[in-house]
């Protein structure tokens, strides 16, 4: 009984050990992915500004941009947002040429090492078109307003959370696959070290003891 009793706290000792290393595998995030699929029909220039932990206002220094040649076609745009210090928003402005056709956008995707959010026909669950963009019809339509030409689409406060999380490290593995790795290495390692002290033992109490065992405690002794 006292056997088992060992051989249960040795497995689950070695079961700890093992999910815990595991755990201490994480995956860092360096950077957020904000790619936009869309229809833009003239020429044009996308910016994406980004408010960081400390920062409250939206300045040039704190934006990527892309150049776009107008087509009729889908075309993927990416913007490389980093990750020196937490992003606390965003913001996509729809281009520069007031000569802007209306854009169709297909998708918004922000992806990062730790996670995805795909948004799609609920872009607007987490962004929102300031007064010199409008929506119709499937389409964003850039205005002229007073004079002024500035649209974008703005985040809403619902998307600080995902944010967050797609610029946090997480476990590079789920809770139920450590647990089964785990489980698995630790049935294959308590195996092993019972194969080897059952060997051990054949070996002692059979010739090898008579032939090596005994000579050499003897030497010992003498």
């Amino acid at each position: 009984m006292k056997k088992y009793i060992i051989l249960i706290v040795l497995g689950v000792i070695i079961f700890g050990t093992l999910y815990y290393h595991l755990d201490k595998k994480q995956i860092e995030a360096s950077e957020i992915i904000l790619e936009v699929n869309a229809i833009i029909p003239e020429n044009d220039i996308f910016y994406v500004y980004y408010l960081q932990e400390g920062i409250k206002t939206w300045d040039d220094d704190h934006s990527v941009y892309q150049r776009i040649n107008g087509s009729e076609k889908s075309q993927k745009l990416q913007f490389i947002l980093p990750l020196n210090k937490p992003l606390n928003s965003i913001r996509l402005d729809i281009g520069a040429n007031k000569s802007q056709e209306p854009i169709s956008i297909n998708s918004l995707v922000l992806s990062s090492k730790t996670g995805k959010l795909v948004l799609k026909k609920n872009i607007f669950d987490y962004f929102e078109p300031n007064h010199y963009l409008k929506y119709k019809d499937g389409l964003f339509i850039p205005n002229i307003v007073s004079g002024r030409y500035d649209p974008f689409l703005i985040a809403k406060p619902e998307l600080s959370e995902t944010l967050k999380t797609l610029g946090s490290s997480r476990s590079k593995y789920t809770g139920s696959i450590k647990v089964m790795m785990s489980l698995i290495l630790a049935m294959v390692i308590l195996g092993l070290i019972i194969g080897l002290r059952l060997l051990l033992l054949k070996l002692i109490k059979g010739p090898f003891r008579k032939k090596y065992v005994v000579p050499m405690l003897l030497s010992i002794i003498s």
